[in-house]
């Protein structure tokens, strides 16, 4: 399961990757077969092939992507026993639940990060794979991460890799169709022609529909893997569990040594402080954790004590009301934070959320996240309206002065400043130049401003918790903890992608654990936050990044290119 952003951007490491590995071989192949020899292969022939490449990233997947993980992330895979050792009571109930639903244990891949991030892949139970990182246990109370774990285990018992497998090669099979179909009807007479052409339209648009169904059944699974969780453990526990996870929403552990300064001398006292040492030691001390002060009897407000439950319900607000939330959706493998904990309500009685009544006293808030949305689109607009307008102009000039080279210069010099002008406002929302604000990380969901165009500038102060996503070697971006939460916060290198593996390889893993102030521009995308680091300091130095740059790079040439073409358009 990807609780909130962590298991999209672990996408690579599923056996749906492979499979679409295997199809892009196997399209490459079919290509050169026709570039070579002049004609198509039987179509039935093609798409048996399909099948089966699709049946062996199915059956040999997992073990490809557990070699991929060992070569990327910093992981080690553990037996079930040793998993059991290290988490305690919840190893128990993993291996409970699987007995009762007549599923193997799967094998345990423990990232060493502090970013909390939990999924699991395989072919079905008999060789499934759940992953999560050390963050994931540090962060989450004991019944949190039973439900988590729950989850992943409601994906392996409703066999949703095998329904995402025939899925996937259903779509792959429609591509195929939509290919042959192409170049049908461009080796067909007149008449066929256009038949054949019909068709590849109709194919194609049929192919993008079913890119977007399969991605509405991946939703409905995470819902059936949620109902899952909730059955066999709490849905107040994955709720709770959600909103620390996906909107990063948690408060840090007292340390011990704040805990043994809080309480008093009390003989009892001494004695559970000295169970939870010696617990310490011997479970979680192997995997360097920090233990979590929790029990499974805990009230639902005390779980969501850490969680601040008002910035909660400020996330959910955004989820349930943003224009943007929605087509975000759309085009996710996962609903939508809000949507998750609002269906576990509704299905297994209620939580501490209560969203609608919370949802009436805040109004104003919603009514400027619709505000911000169409003041987003019309900024988006303003490029292509500018071109238009330089298009219109340019058919103008041509129809009165013939066709030219000072009309088509004029022209299209200034369609290209027009789309400049346009692109200018749109760099202008992304990247504002007003002083950042001094904030928390759970208080940037009360910016209701933001959205994935419109950044707002922000000042963060904090330690660097581990990668994004977790244990990523190659990873430059960083999450930042605070008292209040966690987000992530991602570098941009003049050198493009090269600058960002670069430093993500040689230049990041020692900054990781080190207390940080990091300014730069916070945008709300779906159920998550993200900061575009702009300025990074640390006691061990710092680094600045550039996001605005290769924007701004555009920007320049698209101005040099217009006016050049403009008074080359006025000299002619």
């Amino acid at each position: 399961m990807r609780l909130g952003q962590y298991r999209a951007l672990l996408a690579p490491a599923s056996v749906f990757t492979v499979s679409l590995l295997f199809f892009g071989l196997f399209v490459l192949l079919l290509v050169v077969g026709v570039l070579t020899t002049g004609s198509l292969p039987p179509l039935g022939l093609v798409l048996a092939g399909v099948v089966v490449f699709n049946l062996l990233a199915w059956l040999v997947g997992p073990k490809l992507n557990e070699l991929f993980m060992r070569f990327v992330y910093d992981i080690d895979w553990v037996s079930f026993d040793e998993f059991e050792r290290r988490v305690g009571e919840s190893g128990a109930r993993v291996e409970s639940i699987c007995q009762e639903q007549d599923l193997d244990t799967p094998k345990i891949g423990i990232i060493d990060d502090g970013t909390p991030m939990a999924m699991t892949f395989g072919s079905d139970h008999w060789n499934a794979r759940v992953v999560y990182s050390r963050g994931l246990y540090e962060l989450l109370d004991p019944v949190e991460f039973d439900a988590v774990l729950a989850h992943e285990l409601g994906h392996i018992r409703n066999r949703d890799f095998i329904l995402m497998t025939i899925l996937n090669t259903l779509l792959q099979a429609i591509f195929i169709v939509y290919l042959y179909c192409r170049v049908l009807a461009r080796r067909a007479d007149d008449r066929a022609q256009s038949l054949f052409a019909a068709a590849a339209v109709g194919a194609y648009v049929f192919y993008i529909l079913s890119k977007y169904i399969q991605l509405y059944v991946s939703r409905t699974r995470e819902y059936g893997a949620d109902s899952f969780a909730a059955e066999q453990t709490s849905a107040t526990a994955l709720s709770t569990a959600l909103v620390k996870i996906s909107y990063g929403i948690a408060r840090e552990a007292e340390t011990e040594d704040e805990q043994l300064s809080a309480e008093t001398e009390d003989d009892s006292v001494l004695e559970s402080t000295e169970r939870r040492k010696r617990y310490k030691e011997n479970i979680v001390g192997p995997m360097n954790i920090v233990e979590i002060d929790s029990t499974e009897d805990k009230t639902v407000g005390q779980l969501m004590e850490r969680g601040e439950t008002d910035r909660a319900r400020h996330a959910m607000l955004y989820d349930a009301h943003s224009p943007w939330a929605r087509l975000t959706e759309l085009a996710s493998t996962h609903p939508l934070t809000g949507n998750r904990i609002q269906a576990l309500e509704a299905r297994h009685g209620e939580t501490i959320f209560e969203l609608e009544r919370f949802a009436s006293r805040h109004g104003d808030g919603i009514e400027t996240m619709k505000r911000t949305f169409w003041a987003d689109l019309r900024v988006l607009a303003a490029k292509y309206v500018g071109a238009i307008v330089g298009l219109a102009t340019t058919a103008w000039l041509v129809a009165t002065g013939g066709v030219a080279a000072g009309p088509l210069l004029l022209g299209g010099g200034l369609t290209v400043l027009l789309y400049a002008l346009g692109s200018f406002v749109e760099f202008r929302r992304r990247f504002p130049s007003d002083d950042p604000d001094r904030a928390e990380v759970s208080g940037l969901y009360t910016y209701f401003g933001a959205s994935p165009v419109r950044g707002i500038p922000v000042e963060l102060d904090g330690e660097f918790l581990g990668r994004h996503p977790a244990g990523n070697r190659f990873t430059p971006h960083l999450t930042v903890r605070d008292e209040t939460g966690f987000v992530p916060t991602l570098f941009a290198s003049r050198l493009g992608a090269l600058g960002r593996l670069w430093k993500g390889w040689r230049n990041t893993g020692p900054y990781v654990g080190e207390d940080t102030r990091v300014t730069g521009w916070y945008y709300r995308r779906g159920s998550n936050n993200v900061v575009r680091q702009r300025t990074v300091d640390t006691s061990d130095g710092g680094w600045r990044s550039y996001p605005r740059f290769w924007f701004a790079v555009k920007l320049l040439l698209l101005a040099v290119v217009g006016a050049a073409a403009l008074a080359a358009g006025l000299v002619v």
